[in-house]
C-alpha cells in the first residue's frame, strides 16, 4: 500500500514540494543568520573606521593647534632678542635663561586658553637644543633622530604632524625663527603635545562603548624612546616591523599576528575577526607621510552575538510551523487537482510517440495542466508554419519572415540562412560601389596631377584651372581658392568660379575671420549643411549664391597651411568626394609651396644685391667711426688712470671715507673705513648698507647728513659718538655728468685725533 502510494504522481509532487519548501526555509534561515552576522560585522567595521577617522581628525586639528602656537612664538620679539643675545655673546646659559623667563608667561597664557600645557622647545641650527621650557636640560644634539628639525633648518619652512621623540609619539608643530630685516635663519621653535592626549579624547568620546585601543611604534624608531617607555614588557610584544607601545586593559593584542601589521600603504585599513571581536588596524603616518606606527581598535561583539542567536531560534520555530501548514494544504490540493489530468496528458503523449495524429486538446483551466495543453496545440501549429516558411525560402522569396522564440532552434536556423543570403547579396552590391568610388578617386588624382604639372609657374592660371576642374569633377556649383599671404597674414581670393563661369572678385580675409579664416587657423576641414540663404553673403568667401552645403578644406602640407578651398553644393558631399578633395588640397599645397619658394628666391637675390651696395657704403662709414672710437678710448684710459690715482690717495687717508648710492648701499670704502667699522673684507663692506656699518640716532631719519646732502645737493656736517669717542662726519653729494644726484660721500674724523694736530 505504501509502495503504491509513493509511485503516484500526486505523492511524488507532495514530497518534492515539501522538500523544496524545507530547503527554502533552511536557506532563508542560514541567509538570515549570515545577514545578521554580516550586519553586525559591517556596523562594527564602520564604528572602527569612525574611530580611525576621529584619530586622523584629532591629529590634524592638534597639528594645526601646535603649529599655530609655534608660529606665534617664532614672531615674538622677546624670542628673537634672546637669539640675538646668543649670537652676539655666544653665551648659551644666559641667552636660554633670558628666553625661558620671557616665554614662560606666554606658555601659561596659551595653556589657559587651550586647557593643556604644550611643551615648547627652542633649537639652534641645524638641530641643537637651545631651551626646553619644561626642564633645565639644554645644549644636546638632536640631529641623530629629530629629522623634522633638520628639515626646517634646511628649508626655513614650518612643519606639522606626528614625529617619534624620546617621549614617544607626539603631535608637533615647528616654525622657523627669522631675523626681521635680513630674513636670516636664527633657529626654530617647536610646540608639541603627547599622543596620549588623542587617546584621552577618544576615551571621552566613546565612553561606555565596547571599544579599546592599542598603539604600536615602528621598530626602526623604537631606539629613540627613553628606556622607561620602551621597557622589556613593551619590547617583548612585537609584530612584523612594529612594537607594542601601549594598550587598554581589555585589548587582546595576542589575537593579532605579523600578517595583520604588513602595511605598504599609509592609507590602508585592515580588518580581522576573532570570535566575537573585530579588530580595525590603521597605520599612523608621521609629518613626512611615512608610516611611524600603527593604531588598532578592538570592538567587542559579544552582546550582538547573543542577540543574534535569540533571533535565529525564533525564526527556526516559525519556519517549522509554516512547513507543517504547507504540507497539510498541499496534500489535499494535489490529490484532487493533479492525478486525473496527468493521466489524460500521458495517454495523448503516448499516441504522438507512436506517430498517430491527434486533435487539439480542449483547455479547461489556466494552471500548469492548461499550460501543457496550450503548449501541445502551439507545437502542432508551429510545425505547419515552419514548413511553409522553408518552402518560400527554397523558392528565393527572401522577403518572407517568420516569428521565432529564443529557444526555437529550427526557426532560428532558417532565419540565419535567410540573413546569410541577404548579406551575401548586399556585400556584392557594396563591393561594386566601393570599386566605383576608388576608380573615381584614382582617375581624378591623375587628372589633377597633370593640371598641377602643366601650370606650376603661373599661380593665378593654376588657381583658375584647379578650381574650374574641381567644381565640375565633384559636382559643386561654386568654388573659391584662397591663398595665405605671410606678409599681410591674410587670405586673399586667388580664384572664384560659379555656375560654369569664372568670377572676378577681390576679397581679403583675416585668420580666424569667418569660416575661411577659421578653417585656416584650425587646420581642419569644415563641413556645413542646411546653410541659410544669406549665409554665404555674410560669412563665406564666395558670396552671391545660396547653396545649402559648404565644404572648406585647408591647403596643408606638413602642418603648414598655404590656403583654403571653399566649395558649395546643393547636395551633401559624399565621404569619398571629401577624401578626394583633401588629397587634391595636399597636392595643391605642395605646388603653391614650390611656387612661393621660387618667388621668394628671386626676391632674396634682388635684396642681396641691394644689401651688398648698402654694406659697401656702411663699411666706409664704420671706418670713420672706428677712428673716432679710438680717440675716445684714449680719453677714457686717461680718465681711468686719474680715477685710480684718486682712489689710491683715498685709501692712504687715515680717516674713514665711504661712498653710497641713493639707496644707501656702500659703493666704495677706503681701508680706514673697513678697519674702523670692523668689516672683515672690502667685499663685505660693499654688500652692506651704510647704516649697518655706522649707526647713530640720525641714521634712517631725515637728519642723516648723507640724506640731507643728497636732498639739498650741498655738504652737511654732524657730530656723534662712536665706540665711546666723539667724532665729526660730513656728507657731500655726488653728481653724474648730467648733474643728477647719484649718491653721497661721507668722511669721518675722530675729534681726539684731530686735537693732536691743532
Amino acid at each position: 500500500m505504501k509502495a503504491k502510494m509513493f509511485r503516484s504522481l500526486s505523492s511524488k509532487l507532495i514530497i518534492i514540494v515539501l522538500s523544496i519548501v524545507a530547503i527554502v526555509l533552511i536557506v532563508n534561515l542560514i541567509s538570515k543568520r549570515s545577514t545578521l552576522i554580516q550586519k553586525h560585522e559591517t556596523a562594527a567595521k564602520k564604528e572602527g573606521e569612525k574611530v580611525v577617522e576621529m584619530v586622523k581628525l584629532y591629529i590634524k586639528s592638534t597639528s594645526k593647534e601646535v603649529l599655530s602656537i609655534a608660529s606665534v612664538l617664532s614672531e615674538n620679539e622677546d624670542v628673537k632678542k634672546a637669539y640675538e643675545v646668543y649670537y652676539a655673546s655666544n653665551n648659551f646659559d644666559s641667552a636660554s635663561a633670558l628666553l625661558k623667563s620671557k616665554i614662560l608667561p606666554v606658555i601659561k597664557s596659551v595653556s589657559l586658553k587651550i586647557g593643556e600645557t604644550p611643551q615648547i622647545h627652542f633649537h639652534l641650527p641645524p638641530a641643537q637644543s637651545f631651551c626646553r621650557c619644561w626642564t633645565d636640560k639644554a645644549g644636546d644634539d638632536l640631529s641623530a633622530f629629530r629629522y623634522s628639525i633638520l628639515d626646517v633648518s634646511a628649508t626655513h619652512k614650518p612643519i606639522k604632524g606626528i614625529e617619534v621623540g624620546r617621549g614617544g609619539f607626539s603631535v608637533r608643530g615647528i616654525a622657523p625663527i627669522l631675523e626681521e630685516e635680513s630674513g636670516k635663519y636664527l633657529g626654530s621653535v617647536e610646540a608639541f603635545l603627547p599622543f596620549d592626549r588623542i587617546l584621552d579624547k577618544l576615551h571621552e568620546e566613546i565612553s561606555g562603548n565596547s571599544e579599546s585601543f592599542a598603539l604600536l611604534i615602528s621598530a626602526d624608531k623604537a631606539n629613540v624612546l627613553n628606556k622607561n617607555i620602551a621597557g622589556t614588557d613593551v619590547s617583548s610584544m612585537s609584530f612584523n616591523n612594529f612594537i607594542l607601545l601601549k594598550q587598554d586593559p581589555g585589548f587582546k593584542i595576542k589575537n593579532l599576528t605579523n600578517e595583520d601589521f604588513d602595511f605598504f600603504n599609509k592609507d590602508k585599513i585592515k580588518y580581522k575577526i576573532i570570535g566575537d571581536k573585530i579588530y580595525v588596524i590603521s597605520p599612523v603616518a608621521d609629518y613626512n607621510g611615512n608610516i611611524a606606527g600603527v593604531f588598532a581598535v578592538q570592538i567587542d561583539l559579544s552582546q550582538q552575538v547573543a542577540q543574534l542567536q535569540n533571533e535565529v531560534r525564533k525564526f527556526m520555530v516559525l519556519a517549522i510551523i509554516i512547513l507543517l501548514l504547507i504540507a497539510a494544504v498541499l496534500y489535499f490540493f494535489i490529490k484532487k487537482s493533479v492525478g486525473e489530468p496527468t493521466r489524460k496528458i500521458a495517454t495523448n503523449l503516448q499516441k504522438i510517440a507512436d506517430g498517430e495524429l491527434v486533435s487539439e486538446l480542449k483547455v479547461t483551466s489556466d494552471d500548469e495542466i492548461g499550460v501543457i495543453y496550450s503548449s501541445f496545440n502551439k507545437f502542432v501549429n508551429r510545425i505547419q508554419k515552419i514548413t511553409e516558411f522553408a518552402k518560400k525560402i527554397g523558392k528565393g522569396e527572401l522577403d518572407t519572415s517568420i516569428e521565432v522564440s529564443e529557444k526555437d532552434i529550427l526557426g532560428k536556423a532558417l532565419l540565419e540562412m535567410k540573413h546569410n543570403l541577404e548579406k551575401a547579396k548586399k556585400e556584392e552590391e557594396q563591393r561594386k560601389e566601393e570599386d566605383r568610388k576608388r576608380n573615381w578617386i584614382a582617375t581624378g588624382l591623375a587628372k589633377f596631377a597633370e593640371i598641377l604639372r602643366q601650370n606650376n609657374d603661373d599661380l593665378e592660371k593654376l588657381g583658375d584651372e584647379i578650381l574650374q576642374n574641381l567644381v565640375h569633377y565633384v559636382g559643386a556649383i561654386q568654388g573659391g581658392l584662397f591663398i595665405y599671404d605671410e606678409d599681410s597674414q591674410e587670405l586673399y581670393l586667388l580664384s572664384a568660379y560659379a555656375y560654369n563661369r569664372k568670377k572676378f572678385m577681390q576679397k581679403n580675409i583675416k585668420l580666424g575671420e569667418g569660416q575661411v579664416g577659421t578653417c585656416a587657423i584650425e587646420k581642419e576641414k569644415i563641413f556645413l549643411t542646411d546653410v541659410p540663404d544669406d549665409y554665404l553673403t555674410i560669412t563665406s568667401g564666395l558670396g552671391e549664391a545660396n547653396p545649402r552645403n559648404i565644404l572648406l578644406v585647408p591647403l596643408k602640407l606638413e602642418d603648414k597651411v598655404f590656403g583654403v578651398i571653399e566649395l558649395a553644393s546643393f547636395e551633401v558631399f559624399e565621404p569619398h568626394k571629401v577624401e578626394f578633395i583633401e588629397k587634391v588640397a595636399e597636392s595643391i599645397a605642395a605646388v603653391i609651396n614650390s611656387v612661393s619658394i621660387n618667388i621668394k628666391t628671386k626676391e632674396l637675390l634682388e635684396q642681396s644685391k641691394q644689401q651688398a651696395e648698402k654694406l659697401a657704403a656702411q663699411e666706409e662709414e664704420m671706418r670713420q667711426n672706428l677712428e673716432e672710437m679710438q680717440a675716445t678710448q684714449e680719453s677714457l684710459n686717461a680718465a681711468k688712470k686719474e680715477a685710480e690715482r684718486v682712489k689710491s690717495y683715498l685709501d692712504k687717508l687715515t680717516t674713514p671715507v665711504i661712498a653710497i648710492d641713493t639707496e644707501f648701499n656702500v659703493v666704495y670704502a677706503n681701508n680706514a673705513a673697513v678697519e674702523t667699522f670692523l668689516v672683515n673684507t672690502m667685499q663685505e663692506a660693499l654688500r652692506s648698507k651704510c647704516y649697518k656699518m655706522f649707526s647713530n640716532p640720525d641714521c634712517k631719519t631725515e637728519n642723516c647728513r648723507l640724506a640731507m646732502a643728497m636732498k639739498h645737493q650741498k655738504a652737511f656736517f654732524g657730530k656723534t659718538v662712536f665706540k665711546g669717542r666723539e667724532i665729526v662726519y660730513m656728507g657731500v653729494p655726488m653728481f653724474d655728468e648730467t648733474g643728477k644726484v647719484v649718491g653721497a660721500v661721507e668722511q669721518i674724523i675722530d675729534m681726539e685725533d684731530l686735537s693732536k694736530y691743532i
